[in-house]
This record gives structure tokens, C-alpha cells and sequence, in this order.
């Protein structure tokens, strides 16, 4: 393996996108989920019109809008564009989201999932369960419908077990060591096929992009399971990262009173006169939350680009044989004093404020580029922001005292945003007009 240590390597890697392929990686990710080899093939077929069975090719997006032949993974690319860049499909998206995330952080409507103790004024919570419970049944139910919890109500107690130990599938664990990731994967699984076991008009509010992808996978002639099994790894992709990094938010903003009333007056304005939330302009003008996200994106991601070699190269004079594999961590970016000034290791959203076009600084790579450039970046800024709008308009947080900052869990393994190796315990009271 080769360790890339500048923004111009990685630039490399993103222009020379022929020489540097992603998608032997991806195919062994998804062996690792336990997609079948031939279900592997079939979705990198370059030519995935031929397996397209003959009653469906006028329909099938793979062979009536696919004039470049190509194969179903870099369709699916386009798709998940076409669903989660800005448009009527994200908007649409960002409403249900909203919705959901409204009543599910309605005072009667908490909890108990994060609740440490309560009564009728004020309720003591696990910050990270209040994240993490919440974003995550709100955003499932805004891609797949209330009916994949009415169906399957231990959906989420079992995707985040998964979740819990799904490092493990990246380092190629072998079962016998992980029995237990591997018996809640396929708990998961199965819920997933039982759900697309109903009818179409029983799951209406089933996302664009997940329709797309049953009905495509099902034209490649994949099975119930191995479609089930691609589902899974989408929803791992969407939920893995929203929770934490929502958790960072929360808690650098709660912890600082000054920046805490700031965020207040700023999303409060995105609220019309009848009380509804204005997504497009709480993206556009809160200045200051978009500080904490982008300092919360620099300081808690620990993501990488990773591309294999299709033929001898170099990089900045270095040889490159096929077959290599190329890493460029963008942590040491991220905390590179020459970028982001003498203490970038520490968080001081301010930097952001003072700094305007900062997050376009070369070495600034949350969601990484070139044609792995995340597609789903806008849906999760546009969702960390909705729940802390909804949930400041909503609810007091007053931390616990005698409690220290949470440091960064550095004992499991992540490709991606960090988690806290310590809690944090915050009062909740509900918040009136007046206050």
C-alpha cells in the first residue's frame, strides 16, 4: 500500500480516474455485506443491457437510458445524484425528513430509548442516544415510509447493532470471530426482505432511488437476499456518519452559551410566521451553525481516498505498480497547521466565520471529490441542520454539570466520522413561544 501525503496526490488519484479505480474496493465491501459473487458480477457487468431480460429492456433504465454501457454501480452514481443533489427529489426528501423529526421531538413524543429519568417538566437524556435515535428513525422513515417500522419495529435496534460492529466488515474479520456482527447483519437483511416482500402500493413512500434499485437489481436478476443486502449497505452509507457528526454539533454548541444563543436567533429566522421550518433558507443564512459544521466536518472525520492501480504509474515521481492500492487520509489535512493556522487541532468554529470561503481550501475534503465526490452531502447537511433548527425551536438543553468535554473514541476503527468515547447527560425541558 501507498500513503499519499499531499491535496495534489489526491487530485491525482480524482483526475486520472481510468489508471485509479474505486470499484475493486467496493466489490470486495460488498462480498464483505455478503453479496453473492455472480450478484457482484452482474452489477459490474459492462454491458448491463445483455442481462436485462427482454420484456423489460424498453423499461429498464440500464438499457433505455444507458447509451454509454455503463454498468450498474456507475448508474446507481447517476441515480443517487438524481435523488440527493438539489431538486424536487431532495426537497421532497428534506420535507418527509422534517416532518418526521417534528413529531418525533414533540415533548409527548420522546424517547425512552435516551431517557435516563423524567417527569412531567424536564427530562434527563444521553445526548448520543438523543442523536442517534433520532436522526436515525427519522431519516429511514423519510426514505422508506413508517411501513418498514409497522413491518419490521426492530429494524433500527438491529441495523444499529450492525452498525455497532461494522468496522469489522472493512477489516475483513473472519466469521468465526465475528459471529455476532454477522447473526445481526442478517437479522437486518431479513427485515429488509420481508419489507420488499410487500407489494409496491403497500410501501408507497418508498424513496426514488431505493425503487429504482429494487427494480434494477431485480432486472439483473439478483436475488431477494442479495438485493436486500445492497440495500443495507446504502442505508450503512446514509446513517453511519449523520448521528455522530449530529452529536458533535449538538454538543459544541450546547456547551458554549454564546454560541448556543447565536445558532438560536439564526434558525429561529428560517421559521415562517405559521410556525413552518424554511429549509432553503436555514441552509443560506446561519452563518454561524455553518461554522460548527464545517469545524465539526474538519476536526471529527477521519476519512480517506482510496484507489487501486489498473497499470504502472507514479506519483510525484514515485512508482506506482498495478495492482497497488493508493491511501490519502484527509485527517492530515484537515489539522495541517499551514491551512488552518497554529492550533488546527483544536475546534474553533470561529476560524469559519472569520474565513469566510474556507471550506473551499485545497486539503478541505469532508466528503472527498472527483467521481467519488459523496452525492449525498447535500441531504446531510440539509438533515444535521433540521434537527438542530427543530430541535432548539423545540426543547431547553441544559447540560448536566460536573461533566468534561467527550474525547474522540480512538479505539475503533473508523473510515469516516469519529465517535465520542464518552457521553454527555443533558436536561431537557420543553421550550415555550416566550422563551
Amino acid at each position: 500500500m501507498i500513503i499519499i501525503r499531499s491535496p495534489d496526490d489526491v487530485a491525482v488519484l480524482w483526475r486520472k480516474t481510468v489508471t485509479f479505480t474505486f470499484d475493486p474496493l467496493v466489490q470486495n465491501v460488498m462480498k464483505a455485506f455478503g453479496l453473492q459473487c455472480t450478484a457482484v458480477e452482474h452489477m459490474f457487468h459492462d454491458d448491463p443491457g445483455r442481462l436485462v431480460p427482454m420484456e423489460v429492456k424498453d423499461s429498464s433504465l440500464l438499457s433505455a437510458e444507458n447509451p454509454n454501457n455503463k454498468c450498474y454501480f456507475h448508474m446507481q452514481k447517476d441515480w443517487f445524484r438524481v435523488q440527493l443533489h438539489p431538486g424536487d427529489k431532495l426537497r421532497d426528501l428534506q420535507e418527509k425528513y422534517a416532518q418526521f423529526l417534528t413529531a418525533s421531538i414533540s415533548w409527548d413524543s420522546l424517547s425512552e430509548g435516551y431517557t435516563i429519568s423524567a417527569d412531567a417538566n424536564e427530562r434527563l437524556v444521553s445526548m448520543r442516544g438523543f442523536t442517534r435515535l433520532t436522526l436515525g428513525m427519522c431519516a429511514l422513515k423519510a426514505f422508506f415510509g413508517k411501513e418498514l417500522f409497522e413491518i419490521c419495529p426492530s429494524f433500527l435496534d438491529h441495523y444499529q447493532g450492525f452498525e455497532d460492529a461494522s468496522w469489522k466488515v472493512f477489516y475483513n474479520y473472519p466469521h468465526f470471530l465475528a459471529k455476532g456482527l454477522h447473526k445481526i447483519k442478517d437479522k437486518t437483511i431479513d427485515d429488509l426482505v420481508k419489507y420488499f416482500a410487500l407489494p409496491a402500493k403497500q410501501r408507497p413512500d418508498l424513496a426514488w432511488i431505493f425503487q429504482t434499485m429494487e427494480a434494477e437489481l431485480g432486472n439483473l436478476s439478483l436475488s431477494p437476499r442479495d438485493r436486500a443486502g445492497m440495500m443495507m449497505l446504502i442505508i450503512w452509507a446514509i446513517n453511519h456518519n449523520a448521528h455522530k457528526i449530529s452529536f458533535w454539533v449538538f454538543v459544541h454548541t450546547i456547551c458554549d452559551p454564546a454560541l448556543l444563543e447565536s445558532i438560536c436567533l439564526e434558525t429561529g429566522k428560517a421559521y415562517s410566521p405559521d410556525g413552518s421550518l424554511e429549509v432553503e433558507k436555514l441552509l443560506s443564512n446561519c452563518p454561524h451553525l455553518d461554522a460548527v459544521w464545517y469545524e465539526t466536518l474538519r476536526i471529527y472525520n477521519n476519512a480517506a481516498v482510496a484507489r487501486k492501480a489498473t497499470a504502472n504509474t507514479t506519483i510525484s515521481g514515485r512508482s506506482v505498480r498495478v495492482g497497488e492500492t493508493v491511501l490519502g487520509p484527509f485527517r492530515q489535512f484537515h489539522t495541517d497547521s499551514n491551512l488552518f493556522g497554529l492550533e488546527a487541532s483544536k475546534f474553533d468554529s470561529s476560524r469559519f466565520l472569520h474565513y469566510k470561503n474556507l471550506h473551499h481550501a485545497k486539503g478541505y475534503q469532508p466528503f472527498g471529490g472527483g467521481n467519488t465526490y459523496c452525492p449525498g452531502r447535500f441531504f446531510a447537511r440539509s438533515e444535521v441542520y433540521i434537527f438542530v433548527a427543530t430541535a432548539l425551536k423545540k426543547l431547553d438543553f441544559q447540560i448536566k454539570p460536573g461533566q468534561k468535554f467527550p474525547e474522540v473514541d480512538l479505539k475503533i476503527p473508523s473510515s469516516s466520522a469519529m465517535p465520542a468515547k464518552e457521553d454527555i447527560l443533558v436536561t431537557l425541558k420543553p421550550r415555550t413561544s416566550e422563551s
